[in-house]
């Protein structure tokens, strides 16, 4: 997900969630950051993208979008 994959013109931030709850587990921040490793992407370029602080406050309803985004990148990349 180098600057080419993050393309600011479609993206809606992510909601902020409403209590500590409503955030992704540890592990899924253990696997979005390893993501982001793989990928090469700047943490600020995807906190940025996705309207978020920090990794930590990604809502549990949009894990699933942040990954999803991050494992295409990554797909990309490995077929480039």
């Amino acid at each position: 997900m180098g600057s080419e994959t993050l393309r600011r013109s479609a993206v809606t931030p992510l909601p902020a969630p409403e209590k500590r709850g409503d955030t992704i587990t540890a592990a899924q921040i253990g696997y979005v950051n390893k993501l982001i490793k793989e990928t090469g992407t700047e943490v600020q370029k995807v906190l940025d993208y996705f309207g978020i602080e920090r990794i930590e406050d990604i809502a549990k309803s949009e894990a699933s979008r942040v990954i999803r985004s991050l494992e295409q990148s990554r797909n990309r990349r490995d077929a480039a």
